[in-house]
Order: C-alpha cells, then sequence, then structure tokens
C-alpha cells in the first residue's frame, strides 16, 4: 500500500512539477543561446534572463510548497486522497508523503545539474569544450566528492523543509481560525531556533590538499534528524489528536 501510495501521490505532484521543470530547462537553454550567439542587448534576452534567474532562485521554495500543498490538500483537507486508500494507518500516509518529498528533493537537485550542464556547454566554445573534456579526466576524485556532498546537502535540506511545513501545518489545523497565519510562525520560529542551536551547520572546512569544500557529516545529520522530528510531531498530531484515519 505504501508503494500506491507513493505512486498516486507522485503522479499528481508531477502534473504540475513536470512543467515547472521543463520551464526551467527551456529557459536555461535560451538564455545560454543567446548568450552563445551575442544577443545580450536584445529585449527579449532581458526578459528570458529574469524569468531564468526568477526560476531558478525560487525553484527549492516551489518545490517545498507543491509538496506541501499535495499534504494539506490531501490529508488536512480530505479532497480525495484519504477516500482513495482507506483504511490505512495515519503512519503509512505521511510516509508516503515524507518519501515523495524524498523524492522530488532529489528530482529539484538532478534538474538544477542540468540547467548548469546546458548553460556550460552552450555558452562555451568548441575549443573551451575539448579543454574541459582533457581537464575532467585529470580531475581528482575529491572534486567529484564534493559535487556529490553538496547534491545530497541540498536533498537532505530539502526534505528538512517539506517536513517541517508538514508539522507546522498540522498543528495550526489544531487551530480554528489562522491556521495560515499559525503555520508560517511555526516555521519561522523553528528557522530560528535552528541557527541558534546549529551554527555549525553553515560551517565548512578545506581538504588539505586539493583545497576543496569537505562538507562536515553533522550538516547532514542535523536535517536528516529534523525531518525525523518533524514527521514525528506530524504523526503524533493526525493520529492521537485529529484523529484522520
Amino acid at each position: 500500500m505504501l508503494g500506491k501510495l507513493i505512486k498516486y501521490d507522485f503522479k499528481a505532484l508531477a502534473k504540475n512539477m513536470f512543467p515547472i521543470y521543463g520551464l526551467m530547462i527551456a529557459l536555461t537553454l535560451v538564455c545560454s543561446l543567446m548568450i552563445r550567439f551575442n544577443l545580450e542587448k536584445n529585449f527579449v534576452f532581458g526578459i528570458a534572463m529574469f524569468a531564468w534567474i526568477v526560476s531558478m532562485s525560487s525553484s527549492f521554495a516551489i518545490t517545498i510548497w507543491m509538496t506541501v500543498m499535495r499534504f494539506y490538500h490531501g490529508l488536512l483537507k480530505n479532497e480525495g486522497y484519504l477516500s482513495f486508500a482507506l483504511p490505512v494507518k495515519t503512519e503509512i500516509h505521511i510516509l508516503a508523503k515524507v518519501f515523495n518529498a524524498l523524492i522530488w528533493a532529489v528530482v529539484e537537485v538532478i534538474v538544477l545539474g542540468i540547467c548548469a550542464l546546458i548553460f556550460a556547454f552552450t555558452v562555451a566554445t568548441l575549443r573551451d569544450l575539448m579543454e574541459a573534456f582533457k581537464y575532467i579526466f585529470t580531475i581528482d576524485l575529491d572534486f567529484y566528492l564534493m559535487l556529490l556532498q553538496m547534491s545530497l546537502l541540498g536533498a537532505v535540506e530539502l526534505l528538512a523543509g517539506d517536513c517541517l511545513f508538514f508539522a507546522a501545518f498540522s498543528i495550526a489545523h489544531l487551530f480554528d481560525r489562522h491556521q495560515k497565519l499559525i503555520a508560517g510562525a511555526f516555521v519561522v520560529l523553528m528557522f530560528i531556533i535552528r541557527i541558534f542551536l546549529f551554527p555549525q551547520r553553515f560551517s565548512m572546512e578545506f581538504g588539505p590538499q586539493s583545497q576543496l569544500i569537505i562538507l562536515q557529516p553533522l550538516l547532514y545529520i542535523i536535517p536528516l534528524l529534523l525531518a525525523g522530528v518533524y514527521s514525528f510531531v506530524t504523526w503524533y498530531i493526525l493520529d492521537r489528536r485529529l484523529n484522520l484515519q
């Protein structure tokens, strides 16, 4: 049943997310091609570049928002989701939401990587590309490890953000009024508390030889632990307080 719920949620989100990601990739290609052919002074380029910057910078927020809205309308507002899978325990529903949040976090990171590659390979000249390919095969393994670390960090941070909003809307649903305001206040409060309790989440250190950034393992552990805590809070409220089964 967990697999069916994940598949059901994924398909529902894909209808909105794939067009958004497709637009990001298309804007990346358009902007990079215009740069490649020296069309930066064109008015269309300014509009396309502005749209590209906005889409890229807000992509994480959009992914979180779409995932959270799926949770909000599916579980809390009971708009067709529970009727699909009853009777299923609350924790199975929440696990499906968390797994989908993780899936879309990974997809988000992959799409950003695709956009970066498109931009780099389109803007660069053929000679630059040949030099880049030669350089790739001489790069130390630490460089690829750094890229993997950065991608993993982005995915787990996005997952923690999703789970935080799950918990926030669950807590806000205990109140009759100002639910979205309460949820927003809880998110801001948790963000402030996290900054003060875990200042090392922003710290990095350099490798002794390659001088590449090496992320501390704690940077991954903290958001994963918080995602677990937020998921437990969500389950407790939905199962023990709201009894949505």
